[in-house]
């Protein structure tokens, strides 16, 4: 059973997305692409296409610099240090066009969507099957 769920669903987002791992990051069609799971979903999908930073200055850095090699691609670099990492929290800004999602290990990661084009989509998968990795 597949749910797609948008900004206005933000109490279902939170309700089910936190304490979610990241255990897959990467590029599709020029779009990011996400994919968590945790003991009530195979799989939550969110893909996105806005502005991606990092609260942690010196991290911000490092990502931006690779913009030299790939104007496209570069951003994918901030899920790098959230791999497998548990989501602890999730805020959104009043006017929903700010989200920051903290994972462990201090990581906050801040999504951007102040553009008209910007974007981001959550699919939830519903497990049909105990997760056995996962308590």
């Amino acid at each position: 059973m597949v749910n797609n769920f948008y900004m206005s669903d933000i109490d279902f987002i939170k309700n089910n997305f936190i304490d979610s791992y990241l255990v897959s990051f990467g590029i599709v069609s020029q779009f990011i692409e996400l994919t968590f799971d945790n003991k009530n979903y195979d799989s939550i999908k969110i893909n996105l296409d806005c502005k991606i930073s990092s609260i942690d200055r010196t991290f911000e850095d490092e990502v931006t610099n690779l913009r030299k090699y790939s104007n496209d691609v570069y951003s994918i670099a901030y899920f790098i240090r959230a791999n497998l990492k548990r989501v602890i929290g999730i805020e959104f800004s009043d006017r929903k066009d700010n989200i920051i999602i903290r994972f462990e290990g201090s990581i906050d990661l801040l999504f951007d969507f102040k553009e008209e084009s910007d974007d981001m989509s959550f699919s939830f998968i519903q497990n049909n099957s105990p997760n056995i990795y996962f308590k």
